[in-house]
């Protein structure tokens, strides 16, 4: 099978900026995004500020003004794998998910990231994908 490396379109649902809601200590996300971002931080304030952030993309950069909270880059696999544990326990993405199997899928972008996906393609960890599947 041919691997997916456009989280868009039909496969935009892989994206962490997809809307669905996600919960957390006690705050509704309206993204992954948001609630990754607010991960980042132990201040309760700022995170329900994040939550309240009209777009993921706002969040994600309104994340590189926070001060983070200790270990954040040590910890951030796990974050991700629990945050995207509850983001697929809605029934529809998760069996969107399980249409997904056989595929690799690659998270592929433009803006550099070489952790959480690649930049180009074959160069970066891609943990997103790799969490994914």
């Amino acid at each position: 099978m041919e691997p997916i490396t456009q989280f868009r379109g039909e496969y935009r649902f892989l994206s962490n900026f997809y809307p669905v809601e996600i919960e957390r200590g006690g705050i509704v996300y309206p993204t992954l995004e948001h609630c990754y971002v607010s991960e980042k931080t132990e201040d309760l304030n700022e995170r329900e500020y994040i939550s309240s952030l009209p777009t993921p993309g706002k969040a994600k950069k309104y994340g590189s003004t926070i001060i983070l909270r200790p270990k954040c880059n040590t910890m951030k696999v796990n974050v991700m794998r629990e945050l995207l544990n509850i983001k697929f326990s809605h029934e529809e993405l998760l069996e969107k998910l399980i249409a997904t199997e056989g595929c690799d899928l690659i998270e592929v972008n433009a803006h550099g990231d070489r952790f959480w996906g690649q930049c180009p393609v074959g160069v970066g960890k891609n943990m997103l994908g790799i969490l994914l599947m």
